[in-house]
């Protein structure tokens, strides 16, 4: 086995012969003997053992596999996003190209039988500079998956950036009311603020979705890969597929639809609509998707039950709440959503009664 010599500063490296290199041709080129000339691949690691262990993996892959795949990391995740462009979501799919586009691009015209977790761990390094650590780990995550299939023996020990603790303050619940009360995307808003439906869900949500008085979430609307649309009938994660007794007030807004779909706007709509409408009543800017943390934290202030604030919201727990899913609610689960809905009627009638007696004085 091939042993590790100390470097000047300090991480231990392995060098290990690679083959011949080649022209662009595939041509052998020669030194000036006219001998071939070799190549090697470095592993450097801070422990000895490590990097030992990390060269002889490498010959044992190129034992095992005599002929190593030729592509280079871009052309690698290439073609793993279009082995799975039929599996996973558009939006997935674009996400995926967006980081072979704008991450990891040190590496990306390293071929992949000579990528190296030093040249992984510099590119993450340089990505972690001007990428937030979230988007460093999802473009590491999808190295990982590609080298899975690509380099099946390499193993990845990347020291991946940390998320830092973030605060956004959000308007209080009441001042978001007053805004989008009779206006075009009031039913929008509520349906995240009141009931925590995402964009996507509440672009699914039909009336013919709603039996009994109780919304059923069956579908999504993402955006497709040419600024088109795509509906999908199954919940991207099996916590999402949930059910809500439709508080009146919002019954009566679903009543007035003209349309099949609850909220018949494009994604684009309701995010200027969103912005302007905030820009209109002075309220620091948020996400439209931040109306599903203001929901959270009016759950929170009402001191509502986690596994029923997770239920509600359609967020991932440990526990997997099957039960949630049965056509009758449970008395627990129908108490959450009377005291949730008690709270935002309070809201209502509160901006009802600020109209009114601006009306008055008119």
């Amino acid at each position: 086995m091939a042993k590790a010599k100390k470097l000047p500063s300090g991480n231990y490296r392995v060098q290990v012969f690679a083959g011949y290199k080649k022209d662009d041709k595939g041509n052998y080129l020669l030194n000036a003997k006219g001998k071939k000339i070799p190549e090697y691949v470095s592993f450097t690691h801070p422990d000895k053992d490590e990097a030992e262990y990390l060269a002889a993996e490498f010959k044992r892959e190129r034992k095992t596999n005599s002929t190593p795949s030729d592509l280079t990391v871009r052309q690698a995740i290439e073609k793993y996003i279009e082995s799975r462009t039929n599996v996973l979501s558009p939006t997935t799919i674009q996400g995926y190209k967006k980081i072979a586009k704008h991450n990891l691009q040190s590496i990306m015209d390293i071929k992949v039988k000579k990528l190296t977790q030093e040249d992984i761990q510099a590119a993450v390094n340089i990505d972690a500079m001007t990428h937030k650590p979230k988007t460093v780990k999802n473009a590491h995550a999808l190295l990982s998956a590609v080298l899975k299939k690509y380099r099946p023996n390499m193993r990845l020990d990347t020291s991946l950036p940390e998320d830092k603790k973030t605060y956004k303050v959000l308007p209080p619940a009441q001042v978001l009311i007053d805004a989008v009360y009779g206006t075009d995307i009031e039913l929008a808003a509520l349906l995240a603020m009141w009931l925590s439906f995402s964009m996507s869900e509440i672009k699914g949500l039909k009336k013919s979705d709603i039996k009994d008085g109780v919304l059923t979430l069956n579908r999504v609307m993402v955006d497709g890969p040419n600024g088109g649309t795509i509906v999908k009938e199954q919940m991207k994660e099996y916590e999402r597929a949930r059910r809500h007794v439709v508080p009146p007030y919002i019954m009566e807004l679903i009543e007035k639809c003209d349309t099949e779909y609850l909220v018949p706007l494009s994604r684009h709509q309701i995010g200027s609509r969103w912005t302007a409408l905030l820009k209109k009543n002075n309220i620091p800017h948020i996400t439209f998707h931040d109306l599903r943390h203001v929901n959270a934290s009016v759950m929170h202030l009402l001191r509502i039950p986690d596994k029923y604030a997770m239920e509600r919201g359609g967020w991932k727990t440990d526990r997997t709440m099957k039960k949630v899913y049965q056509n009758v609610f449970s008395d627990e689960r129908l108490a959450v959503d009377r005291k949730v809905n008690r709270y935002f009627d309070k809201l209502l009638s509160n901006t009802k009664k600020k109209i009114s007696h601006e009306i008055s004085h008119v």
